[in-house]
């Protein structure tokens, strides 16, 4: 019978004291997180008779920066970090959220530099920014920091966590090409910021698709509310009336209640073709009434619960491989809700 598997062996794979090994392996922390991890490692590799999955004694705190949840999109957001938490309780691994402004990049970069001394990681949401890129990457060199719903991908970050946004606009694209069929018409395209890279992702995915396959679809306008949606109603209104030929509204996220109100005012909610993204109960019941044709939906639950996963296995608390980075996105119309 072969010998049992020691901490003198652990340590010497690992490169690490026994009393490093020992410390990690008895959970009373002090340990660097990368170290924590290759110990957790090498002991499942050479399996150590221990029970390397009971619940660590050390906190891991995960500090979630996100838009504030009066918008319904970022409210299941919410719900996602309540859910991680109870998940990802029994690997004592605890989510706090901390909403910005994205008209304030300069507050958004301060409290990313506060938050990574506070905490063992970040998962963040946030605008695309020199001060909020630069902020990231000095967060990155102390804790491991994943972006998810919209990615930061110049920064230093370790991976994005969600759908391919590009990919996701192409297909709203070709909906909205076949929708409008060989007579094409003109079209008007709905945004919160082109500073959030899932929304300009998703508008030169759109716009990319459209250039390519259907040359009879013409971008006439495009709006950028900057998550001020109060005046977006009227706005779409004017334009309905003042450009009759509209056949089409993409709105990558933000503002469909209004463009939905703006529809039926002017009468036109058959006959112009909407597509938008990210369902709510709000989305539903405009999908349901037929205003709305198409949702696209990335699912920011399960993105979150994918992050947390890839987190734990960072430092070491997740037994197999971790889903992800990619997640995918699903499609709804009116007969599937």
């Amino acid at each position: 019978m072969g010998q049992k598997p020691t901490l003198q062996q652990v340590a010497k794979a690992c490169g690490l004291s026994i009393a490093t090994v020992d410390r990690v392996l008895n959970h009373r922390g002090g340990v660097n997180p990368e170290k924590e991890r290759m110990v957790m490692d090498w002991a499942r590799k050479l399996k150590l008779d221990r029970n390397l999955d009971r619940r660590p004694t050390r906190i891991l705190r995960v500090a979630v920066v996100t838009q504030n949840p009066s918008n319904p999109f970022f409210e299941r957001v919410r719900q996602g970090v309540l859910r991680a938490n109870q998940i990802f309780s029994v690997h004592n691994i605890q989510l706090s959220l901390h909403y910005f402004d994205i008209l304030t990049p300069n507050k958004t970069a301060a409290q990313i530099r506060r938050l990574c001394g506070q905490a063992d990681a970040l998962l963040i949401s946030v605008n695309e920014h020199p001060l909020v890129r630069e902020a990231i990457d000095v967060a990155a060199a102390a804790v491991p920091v994943l972006s998810f719903v919209s990615d930061v991908s110049t920064s230093k970050r370790l991976a994005y966590v969600g759908p391919d946004n590009f990919a996701a606009g192409r297909v709203a694209g070709d909906l909205m090409g076949r929708f409008l069929g060989a007579r094409g018409g003109d079209i008007v395209i709905v945004a919160g910021s082109y500073q959030l890279m899932d929304h300009h992702a998703r508008r030169n995915g759109f716009y990319e698709l459209l250039k390519e396959r259907y040359p009879a679809c013409r971008i006439i306008e495009e709006i950028q509310t900057q998550e001020k949606i109060e005046s977006l109603a009227t706005e779409v209104a004017l334009l309905l009336s003042d450009r009759p030929d509209i056949r089409g509204i993409y709105s990558v996220s933000a503002g469909n209640q209004g463009i939905a109100k703006a529809l039926v005012m002017q009468n036109c909610e058959q006959d112009v073709t909407f597509i938008t993204h990210e369902i709510t109960p709000e989305r539903r019941a405009l999908l349901s009434k037929g205003i709305i044709d198409v949702i696209i939906d990335q699912d920011p639950e399960g993105e979150i619960l994918v992050a947390v996963e890839l987190l734990a296995e960072k430092f070491g608390r997740w037994n197999g491989p971790a889903r992800g980075p990619s997640t995918q996105f699903n499609l709804f119309f009116r007969e599937s809700v």
